[in-house]
């Protein structure tokens, strides 16, 4: 079935499914680089939230043995209070301000730095918008050895966010000190870093469209000089194949080169000058041959119209000579039958002379050889010509040759011919 498609659209065919292939293949990549791009974003985000746990537990861990440390030499609760908000109060770990330090006694407010106000207020009944009890549920992961609890609250100049906060014992007091993290800050990177790894696919993706885009284009092109390589000669040559058998023979490819169509062409090059020759000789010999039959069509003619000429004078000839022959037949057997009569009579002829008897058988011998004479010319008078036979004259001179060969040898003498 193939074979009745030219060359070129089998050729470009086949180009077009090479970059079917290949786009297929790169929106295939596209397609699984969306969904790993947000499996990277997702995880991304689960290992910042992760990396801010950790950083709270440190932090916290750290706050609290340095304060356990520090307490124990104090021996008034005043005292403790005091300090521990003389400590915490500076202390601030976020680029907004927002990272601080917080102790509880049970559910009692010993240091909130963004509202002292409430140092000293029992908060047990603080409810978040999920009514989330979330000083009493940090009290709990503290005095259960430590825990996270996710909650709303208000940030500063941001107002109500989710918060995500840790909270542990202060070593060798009944304080429990917490820290925690906004989860918009934690969202903000989020958002930074997935900017940045879909900068990254974005310009992945550019950077593979711009190659594809030139490789299709790259192969477009070396698939079309490909192709015009093929698909020219071999339409030159049945051009020229089509010319040859049309009996046009002024035929020459270019043969350059040194693949299969380049001795294609060189072939049917050779072919046409030797064709080209062979019809020339052709031609040539016809020609003669034509010369030679007008001529022997002239000669047979010529001989036809001479056989005519001399059958005629030959019938002519054979007419008059019988005419002749039959006046001599007739005018010999008269007078011969007469001398014959008289001698018969002279033999009769009681005592005859000796003499005369001599004379008598001459003339009766005569008269019998004029009678012989007579009877063979009315004889050769009667000949009719029958149906005429065309004959070489070679065989007729070789018939006539055997028998003057053989009446030579008879005499015993020598012919030289």
């Amino acid at each position: 079935m193939l074979r009745r498609v030219p060359v070129a659209v089998r050729l470009f065919g086949l180009v077009g499914l090479v970059v079917v292939f290949a786009a297929a293949t790169f929106f295939f990549a596209v397609s699984v680089a969306v969904p790993l791009e947000k499996t990277v974003v997702r995880r991304t985000h689960q290992a910042m939230l992760d990396g801010e746990k950790s950083k709270l537990t440190a932090a916290v861990g750290s706050m609290a043995e340095a304060l356990g440390q520090l307490l124990k030499d104090i021996p008034d609760e005043a005292g403790r209070k005091a300090l521990i908000r003389q400590i915490l109060d500076p202390i601030r770990f976020e680029d907004d301000g927002s990272g601080y330090f917080f102790v509880y006694q049970g559910a009692v407010n010993i240091a909130l730095p963004p509202r002292p106000e409430l140092a000293g207020r029992d908060l047990a009944d603080l409810t978040d918008a999920n009514g989330v009890r979330y000083v009493l549920e940090l009290a709990r992961q503290a005095q259960a050895g430590g825990g996270f609890v996710s909650y709303i609250f208000h940030k500063p100049l941001a107002g109500e966010e989710h918060k995500l906060s840790y909270a542990m014992m202060i070593p060798g007091t009944d304080f429990w000190i917490g820290s925690g993290v906004y989860i918009d800050n934690v969202r903000r990177e989020e958002a930074r870093v997935a900017a940045v790894i879909q900068g990254a696919f974005t310009k992945a993706a550019t950077v593979s469209a711009a190659l594809f885009a030139c490789m299709v284009l790259a192969l477009c092109g070396l698939s079309l000089a490909i192709g015009y390589s093929v698909a020219r000669p071999l339409a030159e040559a049945t051009a020229a194949a089509e010319n040859i058998a049309a009996g046009n023979f002024d035929v020459h490819l270019a043969a350059d080169g040194d693949d299969e169509a380049t001795r294609l062409q060189a072939a049917l090059n050779t072919m046409t000058d030797i064709l080209r020759h062979d019809i020339e000789a052709i031609q040539t010999h016809r020609a003669e041959a034509e010369d030679k039959a007008t001529l022997a069509q002239k000669a047979l003619e010529d001989a036809r119209r001479a056989s005519q000429e001399v059958s005629v004078q030959a019938n002519l000839r054979f007419q008059s000579l019988r005419k002749i022959a039959a006046a001599v037949a007739h005018q010999l057997r008269n007078p011969t039958t007469i001398i014959g009569g008289l001698a018969r009579l002279l033999l009769k002829t009681p005592s005859p002379r000796q003499n005369y008897l001599e004379y008598l058988d001459g003339i009766i011998d005569a008269a019998r050889c004029i009678e012989r004479i007579a009877t063979a010319v009315n004889d050769y008078s009667q000949i009719h010509a029958g149906q005429r036979i065309l004959t070489p004259a070679r065989d007729i001179l070789a018939a006539a040759r055997s028998a003057g060969e053989d009446a030579a040898a008879r005499l015993g003498l020598v012919v030289h011919w």
